[in-house]
């Protein structure tokens, strides 16, 4: 079953846009918890990051340390200026689970009926 689909690995994820990449960039500070990456969860994080242009992929994986390492990812929401990007996964990302892979490209779906509000100056 899927008790189990939390991490106690270290998460990292990489954005791609057209005008060029973040690098590796290790998830370490979830805004409101500490325990990170565990089960029926949302975790957000704040990157401040220069302008990658428009989002074109994700990639994101951890390094399978810990007995627990394994982790079911549902989706990737990235917020860039009040535009939504969805990145679905819908699959593991662990050595015994699923096709053993722990890194993933994710690809946008660009869910337009979400904006942010925006606000005016």
């Amino acid at each position: 079953g899927k008790s189990d689909s939390g991490s106690d690995a270290d998460v990292h994820m990489i954005l791609y846009g057209d005008k060029g990449n973040t690098g590796k960039i290790p998830l370490k500070n979830a805004i409101h918890t500490s325990n990170k990456f565990e089960r029926d969860r949302t975790d957000s994080f704040e990157l401040e990051r220069e302008d990658l242009g428009k989002l074109e992929r994700i990639q994101i994986g951890h390094n399978g340390k810990g007995a627990s390492s394994g982790w079911y990812l549902d989706c990737v929401e990235i917020d860039v200026a009040g535009t939504l990007f969805i990145f679905p996964c819908d699959q593991w990302l662990s050595k015994n689970e699923g096709d053993g892979k722990i890194e993933r490209d994710l690809y946008p779906v660009e869910d337009s009926t979400k904006y942010l509000a925006k606000i005016p100056y």
